[in-house]
């Protein structure tokens, strides 16, 4: 192989790559037969099984994740229990539904009237909208027949329970001619039949009898609930009345068209009992299906899971340039999606009543209404849980492949504002950053307003729920754009050369727990400090604490010379302080680095003149200079002539 093609008496005439690779073809001519050479082919088909393994794993967690949830929401709902029976007639519902015949059958036995027969049958029936909470919405409609039915109209029609209900011998009611024997002579069809007789009942259940009572005595356990227990008996109105039925084998649904009113009706309880224990049957089935099928996909995704990731790499490659901010929106969009179809008073319904079982202990209830709650979300909208999943493992997917920083639209434009800030005065740059919390907080107020007026007259609004909403998340919005502007006077600070800064701890009454306000501030505190200058110091300064505890639980956790503590006397003699304004030296005197000065009447923060109010300023000063005498002090005061006057007359500093 001849490799001086780039030297002065040689020139291949052709294009570098297209040569190189002719020297090396005609070079390996023939080497393939070689004795102990090996050849080495490429993997079959690797970007196929790259992107199945990838689409294997989202289709297999979809079809496992959707068939756990859609068996668990059927077994908390508590319908179709002893599904998993094949006789359905040896079921707890079909044990409780007959039940429900014999005592709808020994009423009208009695003479009695059925209790629902005024809501059903009645000559006019209310429909509400189901999204209204007006029920004045409510509509009558009259029915084309007035015609008093027969008490046991409803029954007539259903042919899968026969039966026949007799006083003293007397036929009352029936809906067959036949007699309805003992055990024998059911029709065909038919395989449970129940007697009642002389305050007591018999079944049968293909030909074979049943135990209906146990050991005689009713309770809340018992299967059947039916008059004949020593302590659940019939009574005398009943004496003489016996009740026959049978009910079929496989019921099937009994219809009637009212053709004139160009409808069909029909009402078979029997037969839906029968199909929902099918239909859960059924589902429980699929659902386990499903659940097999789904793990089946996922053992693909995990045996190809070499070829899988290189795919994964090749879809970070692409969402590394995806905004952060767009990524937060595609997830609020996908949990707005999720939360469509759901109410903001039913929201709030339903977190009322989880805090009212929360507080009564009632831990299994809260958890099996939290866990309806979830479920009847995923079910209700599966499309948007999908899609909710879908961002949720591209932005998983994305932090894993793809390292720090991320984009950020927010970020790269404070970066940009900075750059541009810095370029001003620093007057400038002070003026203006202490006048944008007070634009913010004064947006805030207006929109509050205008979001009052505005939903006033909007019908679906409800005025005092979403009012208060809204001010939250204004609130919040404001409380962070605060701390983002206090988080930014550090670079200024810098600028100006300040070496101690004098800090708001931030506490506010009813509003934080203050050992949670205490645990958060360390781990804050803690965290700024590494980022600040080693030659930079903070003093926490006390404005709505009730007591010098918190601070100094602050100070002694932190455990850091770099944070200190700053005392305003005149905050401490608030009506937001639980103690005199003397107690509060001796706590904070391990930490106090600063004192401001300033009076007042005893309940709100004047700042007046040293010599204007009811604090014991001199006692004060004693304290602190004989405990703190390192400590440094600052005057509070829209004129501090005043002060400066009276800190003279008293003698603390001729040169003050």
């Amino acid at each position: 192989m001849d490799t001086k093609w780039n030297g002065t008496n040689h020139n291949p005439g052709e294009d570098v790559e297209y040569y190189v690779a002719s020297q090396i073809q005609d070079a390996l001519e023939g080497a393939e037969a070689a004795p102990g050479v090996i050849q080495v082919t490429p993997k079959k088909h690797p970007r196929f099984r790259a992107w199945t393994g990838v689409l294997a794993l989202l289709a297999g967690f979809a079809l496992v994740a959707g068939s756990l949830l859609s068996g668990l929401a059927q077994w908390i709902n508590g319908s179709n229990q002893e599904w998993w029976k094949l006789d359905w007639q040896e079921t707890g519902s079909f044990q409780s539904a007959v039940s429900g015949y014999v005592r709808d059958f020994l009423t009208l036995g009695a003479g009695g009237e059925l209790e629902w027969y005024d809501t059903v049958l009645a000559d006019t029936w209310e429909t509400d909208h189901p999204w209204s909470w007006d029920t004045s919405a409510s509509t009558a409609v009259e029915l084309d027949d007035p015609a008093e039915p027969e008490p046991d109209a409803a029954y007539q029609g259903d042919k899968n329970v026969l039966y026949r209900i007799l006083d003293n011998g007397k036929l009352l009611y029936a809906n067959t001619d036949e007699a309805i024997a003992y055990t024998q002579g059911l029709p065909e069809g038919y395989s449970f039949l129940l007697v009642f007789k002389d305050g007591k009942a018999q079944a049968w259940k293909d030909g074979e009898e049943l135990d209906l009572y146990g050991n005689g005595i009713y309770t809340r356990e018992s299967p059947w609930y039916l008059p004949g227990y020593e302590n659940f008996t019939a009574g005398e109105d009943v004496a003489g009345v016996e009740v026959r039925m049978a009910v079929r084998e496989e019921p099937i649904p009994y219809l009637q068209g009212q053709y004139a009113g160009g409808y069909v009706e029909g009402d078979s309880p029997m037969y839906a009992l029968y199909d929902s224990l099918r239909e859960a049957r059924q589902s429980y089935l699929a659902c386990a299906v499903t659940c097999i099928a789904g793990l089946f996909v996922l053992s693909l995704a995990f045996f190809w899971k070499e070829d899988r990731r290189r795919a994964e790499a090749a879809i970070a490659a692409k969402t590394r340039y995806v905004w952060t901010e767009l990524r937060f929106l595609a997830v609020v969009v996908c949990l707005l999606g999720v939360l469509w179809s759901v109410s903001f008073w039913n929201v709030f319904y339903m977190v009322q009543s989880a805090l009212y079982r929360l507080g009564a202990g009632q831990w299994p209830d809260l958890i099996s209404r939290g866990l309806s709650l979830v479920i009847s979300l995923v079910l209700s909208n599966p499309v948007a849980v999908l899609a909710l999943c879908l961002v949720l493992w591209l932005i998983h997917n994305d932090h894993r492949y793809n390292p720090k920083p991320r984009r950020s639209l927010l970020r790269s434009l404070l970066r940009s504002l900075r750059a541009k800030d810095l370029q001003r005065p620093v007057e400038r740059r002070l003026t203006r950053r202490a006048a944008a919390p007070a634009a913010v907080l004064a947006a805030a107020g207006i929109g509050g307003v205008m979001v009052l007026l505005v939903g006033n007259k909007l019908w679906w609004w409800n005025i005092y729920g979403g009012y208060i909403a809204v001010t939250v998340v204004l609130y919040f919005l404001v409380l962070a754009f605060c701390c983002l502007c206090a988080w930014q006077q550090r670079p200024l600070a810098r600028d100006l050369g300040v070496r101690q800064l004098v800090i708001h701890g931030g506490f506010v009454p009813q509003v934080y727990f203050p050992e949670w306000y205490v645990e958060q501030s360390v781990l804050f505190w803690r965290e700024l400090l590494a980022e600040l200058p080693p030659d930079m110091t903070i003093a926490l300064e006390n404005v709505m604490e009730p007591e010098p505890r918190l601070l100094a639980d602050i100070a002694r956790q932190v455990d850091n010379p770099r944070l200190g503590l700053c005392l305003d006397v005149g905050h401490a003699n608030t009506f937001v302080s639980r103690v005199p304004p003397l107690e509060w030296v001796a706590p904070m005197a391990p930490w106090l680095r600063h004192v401001h000065l300033h009076n007042n009447a005893g309940h709100n923060d004047l700042h007046d003149p040293l010599g204007q109010g009811t604090l014991a300023m001199e006692q004060v000063l004693d304290t602190v200079l004989a405990l703190c005498p390192a400590a440094t002090f600052t005057l509070e005061n829209q004129d501090c002539g005043p002060s400066l006057d009276w800190l003279r007359q008293h003698g603390y500093g001729a040169n003050t």
